[in-house]
């Protein structure tokens, strides 16, 4: 809104407060006026000018102006709170402590003294007078006139004035608005009775009229509806508008009890606001039977905020509930029509021979298959067409009067009747009979032409046309001579054909020249279709694979047509499109092959992950014996084999179907692991990968395992297109932070780019431009259902300079949380501690011979096991099998075991629940160690048996970490890994 400036003030510069109102004016006009006259008629350093809003009493917005000022605050354009003070009613005991400001609320001017609540406008301000704006008995605005001096004098009548005037200007606006009203309403009869009397969607309708109860009225939410047949209690809505939450709350009250009054009285019910809805600011619900003639067919539920809740609103939503009415009863109208021509394609559907069904008025509701062959499908039509509009003009009123008499029965003696219809061909109709209600079928035949033969082959031509438009797939009729006698519009669609073509097309020559450039082997297809043409008895069935103008597997399937006499007289073929068939066949079976490597891939993993203990774990005791000699080589095969055992969790969790898990995730560390599981394939290709990762990156709060699956989608799609392309290339990553609560992830390659014409589909399911069998059309499609499950956004889009990115922006975590990538979730996870027990029995503070029972199926392993206990000073027992150990387990009394969880014959699972069953005091000091701490089920057991697991491959210390932990041995063990990478 503009401010004034300060100015000598100009007389006569601008209209009047009634000037602007007689010419419509709004009402930010109508402030300007009334500030132009208040500055022509009074002499003040300060004058202001506000109106009341309509989101309640007491907001007041407007316009100020200072003598001294170029641009006053616009904070003052709306009255503080403080205006309430002014507002209020006077007590006999304000009057007396207060006169000097209170007396505003009476018109009369106030002395700004230190004790005075001041209003932004007040500020500098000595002297005032405030003018109120009223109309009923409300306050509708405010009028200012302030001085900065103290011996000011305003004109009070002057000003009072034009406050009248603002008063009467508003009144007239209002009126304006009502006739405005009046007017919307009108229009929207108009719409609406011409749809609904001549369109069949009836259920548009109805959610038009609700939308608009909001939109025009005011509502703040309407639905049309009534009650469901099925459950006759439930309300039905057929259309909605406004807030979508008040759907949920139909069947609570108090909005239940309301529609169903309002169903049972027919008369229109209210109830105050309550629930959910009165905290959104509805004060008022109102239930509006929607009646058509004398039957209420439905309910208008309708909720009213503080400004619309008046008469005038409830008469406008009467008025659209009345229109829902006539709706509902049309679809009502509907279905019995829908009800009835059902059992007219029921009838006709049962029956070869020609024959209409029609009812009482004449109209058309089904044909039989023989009357569609002499008729042809119906002319689309938003009616039915009349029984004597099928014949030609001349025969019109012969067929109509004869229908009027044979449905009626008022002539007993009426008979057959011949009449020719419009497209040539003369039928002879019999006397019809009722099938139903208000229905009945005319059966009727071919006769011949009234002084001329009837042209058989012409008749028998156009049926053929029809019969081929109707079916699904693609035919082609040639005669003995190698003619196209008829081709349907199918064909042409499934062939890439031009409709304007079939016309052209004549012979098989020309049909060859023009579909042998579209084959894959135009040679082979052309020899082939010539063959066809000499197909003597019995049918062929093979396939087409097109390359043009689109790829397209084509079935045809040729038989040849013969005579009454059993000779050969044309052939005949039919086409069916395979493509998308062939398609899903395909990703469906690469999606199982792929199925069947991850889980041989995962089952690989697993067994190597024994061996690579035994080589991690001695090779780390060797390190710290420090052998001479040997330290350096020893030190590689320690590296060589922990970075075998990174890469074998990655490859367990990422071929496992784990349970997701939202903790925080450093995307940083979680890019640098997936990028190491593809580095080799990346290294053989020839393609160099660039990464530009942001150190001051927040986390986000995901499953680790489904981002890292996102960013190896992303890099191994870079990497397919630039392999497609040159075969050389560069993929950058590139991570920054966008701001306190989004961070952006970029992938981006030099390949050939995305093509404009599939940038829309590439996230499709399915969906792929890579040759068959190297790729599922799956990987872009994870991505973004990972990205929008974590509250991300992914975009695709081509670089200036060539190649494709791929940008995914997602919300950085809120809480502080260990931010763990998926390696270390899952060490987390393996090496968690168990809950606090009891001691073992005879447990001490040393713990220097306690006896240990180790079950392992993997001698290696187990020998590693074994001397780990022995440098702790532990007695160790080892058993290569569970069924033994468990039987001296039962014999013999330890203070821990250590368990395989997966072994032949009784695995560690049922190993512990037989220590459990036989209450021995082992079940309580339990330490397992697997490679298959990832899988659902063995997670499943630990955490329900709160059970500590090492994950194989370990290092010694972390098998040490949990020894110790189990026994509650108090010697701190230093980490033995560390003291490796440090020598």
């Amino acid at each position: 809104m503009r401010l004034f400036g300060r100015g000598e003030k100009k007389s006569g510069t601008g209209r009047t407060v009634a000037e602007a109102a007689i010419a419509g004016a709004s009402r930010e006009e109508l402030i300007q006026a009334a500030m132009q006259q208040l500055r022509d008629q009074l002499r003040a350093d300060r004058l202001g000018v506000w109106l009341a809003e309509a989101s309640g009493p007491g907001d007041f917005r407007g316009i100020v102006w200072d003598s001294q000022q170029e641009l006053t605050p616009a904070s003052w354009t709306r009255l503080s709170p403080e205006i309430s003070y002014f507002l209020k009613p006077l007590t006999a005991a304000e009057r007396s402590a207060q006169s000097s400001f209170r007396a505003t609320a009476e018109r009369s001017t106030l002395d700004i003294s230190p004790d005075t609540p001041i209003l932004g406008p007040l500020v500098e301000m000595r002297r005032a007078l405030w003018a109120p704006v009223e109309r009923q008995g409300h306050w509708q605005g405010l009028l200012l006139a302030a001085s900065r001096s103290r011996n000011a004098v305003f004109p009070r009548e002057e000003m009072e004035g034009i406050a009248a005037e603002l008063s009467l200007a508003l009144s007239v606006a209002d009126e304006r608005r009502m006739a405005s009203n009046r007017l919307a309403d009108l229009t929207l009869v108009g719409k609406l009775l011409h749809p609904i009397e001549e369109s069949p969607a009836v259920e548009e309708l109805l959610r038009n009229i609700a939308a608009d109860c909001c939109v025009t009225v005011g509502a703040s939410f309407a639905v049309v509806g009534c009650p469901s047949k099925e459950q006759g209690s439930k309300f039905d809505p057929a259309g909605a508008g406004g807030d979508p939450d008040v759907r949920t709350q139909l069947e609570s009250e108090p909005l239940a009890g309301l529609w169903r009054q309002a169903l049972e009285s027919g008369r229109i019910t209210g109830a105050d606001g309550s629930g959910p809805l009165a905290d959104a600011g509805v004060v008022r619900f109102v239930a509006i039977p929607l009646r058509w003639g004398r039957e209420v067919r439905g309910v208008l539920l309708a909720g009213l905020d503080q400004d619309h809740a008046a008469l005038s609103t409830l008469e406008r939503l009467e008025l659209r509930a009345l229109l829902a009415g006539r709706a509902l009863a049309q679809r009502s109208r509907q279905r019995q029509e829908a009800q009835r021509a059902a059992r007219a394609h029921t009838f006709v559907r049962q029956r070869t021979e020609p024959r209409l069904i029609l009812d009482s008025r004449g109209e058309v509701v089904g044909k039989s298959p023989g009357a569609q062959i002499l008729l042809g499908p119906l002319q689309a039509s938003p009616t039915r067409p009349q029984f004597a509009a099928l014949f030609r003009p001349e025969d019109r009123d012969l067929m109509a009067s004869w229908w009027e008499r044979a449905s009626t029965a008022r002539d007993p003696n009426v008979g057959p009747a011949e009449a020719e219809f419009a497209n040539g061909i003369r039928i002879r109709f019999h006397t019809p009979v009722p099938v139903a209600d208000d229905l009945y079928a005319v059966l009727f035949e071919e006769a011949p032409a009234q002084g001329e033969s009837r042209p058989t082959v012409a008749a028998a031509e156009t049926e053929l046309r029809n019969l081929l438009e109707w079916l699904e797939q693609g035919v082609v009729l040639f005669d003995s001579q190698q003619r196209v006698r008829a081709m349907n519009t199918r064909f042409a669609q499934i062939a890439g054909l031009d409709p304007g073509e079939i016309a052209r097309i004549g012979t098989l020559d020309a049909l060859i020249a023009r579909l042998a450039e579209n084959a894959a082997e135009p040679a082979a297809l052309a020899e082939r279709w010539r063959e066809l043409a000499q197909l003597g008895e019995g049918g062929v069935r093979e396939e087409i694979h097109l390359v043009r103008p689109a790829a397209r597997i084509l079935e045809r399937a040729a038989r040849p047509v013969v005579d009454g006499e059993g000779r050969r007289i044309g052939w005949l073929e039919i086409y069916r499109d395979l493509t998308a068939q062939r398609v899903f066949q395909s990703k469906l079976l690469q999606t199982e092959k792929l199925a069947a490597l991850g889980q041989m891939v995962t089952g690989v993993a697993h067994e190597l992950s024994n061996p690579l203990t035994s080589i991690l774990g001695y090779a780390q005791r060797l390190l710290l014996r420090d052998v001479a000699g040997a330290g350096e080589e020893l030190r590689q095969i320690y590296q060589e084999a922990e970075r075998a055992s990174r890469i074998l969790r990655d490859l367990l969790q990422t071929g496992r179907d784990a349970r997701p898990v939202r903790r925080t995730v450093l995307m940083n560390q979680l890019i640098v692991r997936a990028i190491e599981l593809r580095r080799f394939a990346l290294s053989a290709d020839k393609i160099r990968i660039e990464m530009d990762l942001d150190p001051g990156l927040p986390p986000v709060l995901g499953d680790a395992d489904q981002l890292q699956q996102v960013v190896m989608n992303l890099v191994a799609n870079a990497q397919q297109a630039i392999e497609q392309d040159a075969g050389r290339g560069t993929i950058r990553v590139q991570t920054r932070r966008l701001n306190q609560d989004r961070l952006q992830l970029e992938v981006s390659d030099t390949g050939p780019g995305i093509p404009p014409t599939i940038l829309a589909r590439i996230f499709d399911p399915f969906f792929t431009t890579k040759p068959a069998g190297l790729g599922t059309g799956l990987g872009l499609s994870i991505v973004l259902g990972v990205v929008r499950e974590h509250g991300g956004q992914i975009r695709a889009a081509n670089r200036p300079g060539g190649g494709a990115v791929f940008t995914v922006e997602l919300p950085a975590a809120v809480e502080e949380q260990p931010a763990l990538v998926p390696a270390e979730a899952r060490r987390a996870k393996a090496a968690r501690v168990p809950r606090e027990r009891r001691a073992a029995p005879g447990a001490t503070s040393s713990r220097t011979a306690a006896r240990v029972l180790v079950v392992e199926d993997e001698p290696t392993v187990a020998r590693l096991i074994g001397d780990v206990l022995e440098d702790l000073g532990l007695q160790a027992e080892i058993l290569l099998d569970g069924r033994e150990a468990l039987k001296r387990a039962g014999q013999r009394n330890y203070d821990l075991v250590i368990c395989d969880l997966k072994m032949p014959g009784l695995d560690g699972q049922h190993f512990y629940e037989a220590l459990v069953r036989t209450n021995n005091p082992l079940r309580e000091h339990a330490v397992f160690v697997s490679g298959d701490t990832v899988s659902a089920s063995t997670l499943e057991f630990l955490e329900r048996n709160h059970l500590a697991c090492v994950a194989k491959p370990f290092h010694v210390d972390e098998l040490t970490e949990a020894i110790r932990s189990a026994l509650r041995l108090r010697t701190p063990v230093k980490s033995q890994s560390a003291a490796v990478r440090n020598k």
